[in-house]
């Protein structure tokens, strides 16, 4: 018990090291350990030092072992605190997100476009990329709640589109987890609250 005691103060004495500072070493930060804790530290330096951004968001492409999921995770949180930082990558975020294959970097990526406004000539695409993500089966549940999160936003802007999306999340109901499920109930009563231009 007393060696676990003195491996964990010597784990925090080794990230407490590499607090937030200019040009952090995002891949060695990140490789450090998985933790909120330390994904805190890179948004930390992130936000103190915002011209970083961009080195954290190429991480997202990388080829190493579990840096692209992590990368997204901090990346998310950025763009929580300033959803500015990603304006000028929404394009290229949307671009990619068929090309993904790990669960964790679309969830993520999923949720930091849900604090951004969405340009208009790419909601259609982002429209059948959550629709065909919300039917997969093979697609995680915190993926399809984004999903969900990002289709009512669309659906806000265009609600015509109400009257795909209630009968595609009610044909889900009965094939995925509580989670889901909840999350679907909401979506489909806001769905219904929308008011149709053509309607009123």
């Amino acid at each position: 018990m007393q060696n676990i005691s003195h491996r964990k103060k010597f784990m925090q004495k080794r990230i407490s090291v590499n607090l937030p500072a200019k040009s952090m070493d995002f891949i060695k930060q990140l490789k450090a350990e998985t933790s909120r804790r330390n994904i805190d530290l890179v948004v930390q330096a992130v936000m103190e030092h915002p011209e970083e951004f961009d080195n954290l968001y190429q991480l997202i492409y990388s080829d190493i072992s579990r840096i692209p999921n992590l990368a997204a995770w901090a990346l998310e949180k950025c763009v929580a605190q300033n959803p500015a930082f990603l304006t000028s990558y929404i394009h290229e975020v949307i671009d990619f997100l068929p090309q993904i294959r790990y669960s964790g970097l679309r969830r993520s990526l999923l949720k930091s476009l849900t604090f951004c406004d969405i340009p208009e000539e790419r909601l259609g695409e982002l429209l059948d990329i959550c629709l065909d993500w919300l039917q997969d089966p093979k697609i995680k549940t915190a993926v399809k709640i984004y999903s969900m999160h990002i289709l009512l936003d669309i659906a806000r802007k265009e609600p015509d589109i109400r009257f795909e999306l209630i009968p595609v999340i009610e044909s889900q109901l009965d094939h995925n987890t509580v989670g889901f499920n909840n999350r679907g109930k909401k979506t489909i009563k806001a769905l219904h609250q929308l008011d149709c231009p053509d309607t009123v």
